[in-house]
């Protein structure tokens, strides 16, 4: 059985992702418990992120308060962050 749950696209304050990665968890934390029942042994629960940055900038690290980790937790899963590199368009239109 193959299902997938998603939240609608978000930004996160790059300069604090903490607190908005934080209030994601909560304003969903009641299905927490429906995700926990039907999940099976081999259930992957996976948070995931993509950070994006400009060619001229360098990648920044992630820094997740115990609080964060805790919801995490809760929701029995695992973080996945893809930091990616934003690329200027080689062929604008005209």
């Amino acid at each position: 059985m193959l299902w997938g749950w998603q939240t609608a696209r978000v930004p996160i304050d790059i300069d604090n992702p903490d607190d908005d990665l934080k209030a994601l968890l909560a304003a969903h934390k009641a299905v927490f418990p429906i995700i926990n029942k039907y999940r099976g042994p081999k259930t992957a629960i996976t948070f995931h992120m993509i950070t994006q940055y400009d060619e001229n900038e360098d990648p920044r690290g992630l820094h997740l308060s115990a609080e964060t980790i805790a919801l995490l937790n809760q929701l029995g899963g695992a973080l996945d962050n893809d930091v990616v590199s934003l690329m200027q368009d080689d062929h604008p239109e005209d």
